[in-house]
């Protein structure tokens, strides 16, 4: 990630306004692979370019091959697969940010602890604190929890997920098995974390002279 460009939108989005929309700047687009598509309130979609302000209400679009990245005001970072199409509903700032989506895929990393994201689905609504997760949306939601905690919230009831679990919709949560870990991300989830044990708080082995 580019931290200073990230650092320049996280000091300065708040109080701008996207001079052809007047929505509320929510973020900024900081990778892409392929040609994923942004829909704002004009109704057009067009190629989305790296640098890219992303306003409240836009809609993100990614085709088969395709991916985005994008740096949220309020401290979250939002990494949407391929076949996806989620709306950025708030950026966050004074509260948690929020996405929405019918059907798709992110990877999801909160940048510092008092910074969240909501990430609802038709049937739905994960609440990600302080953590990292993986969140697909389709007939229900399946979430993964790479460090931290996240609620999820559906018709039934709450579950609390841990690191190292993995919930969904109409089912108890278990415990990843290794085949359960993402491989899409950059870079990929590949090594699950210990159980309980959220990786940014564990200290680095010393070296040993």
């Amino acid at each position: 990630m580019n931290s200073l460009l990230l650092a320049v939108v996280l000091a300065a989005a708040p109080s701008m306004a996207a001079p052809t929309t007047q929505k509320p700047v929510a973020g900024v687009l900081l990778s892409l692979l392929g040609a994923p598509t942004v829909t704002s309130a004009d109704g057009k979609a067009k190629k989305l370019k790296r640098q890219q302000f992303i306003c409240e209400s836009d809609v993100i679009k990614t085709g088969a091959g395709e991916r985005a990245t994008i740096a949220l005001v309020g401290g979250a970072e939002l990494r949407i697969n391929e076949n996806s199409e989620f709306i950025v509903d708030s950026g966050g700032g004074k509260g948690p940010a929020g996405v929405s989506a019918n059907s798709g895929q992110a990877w999801i990393h909160i940048l510092h602890g008092k910074s969240g994201i909501d990430v609802a689905g038709p049937s739905a609504v994960a609440a990600i604190r302080g953590a990292e997760a993986d969140v697909e949306i389709g007939k229900g939601m399946i979430v993964k929890v790479y460090e931290g905690r996240v609620d999820l919230r559906g018709p039934a009831g709450a579950q609390s997920l841990e690191a190292g679990m993995i919930g969904q919709v109409g089912a108890a949560p278990r415990r990843m098995a290794p085949s359960d870990y993402g491989t899409w991300q950059d870079p990929p989830r590949k090594d699950p974390p210990k159980q309980g044990v959220h990786i940014k708080n564990k200290p680095a082995p010393s070296k040993q002279p």
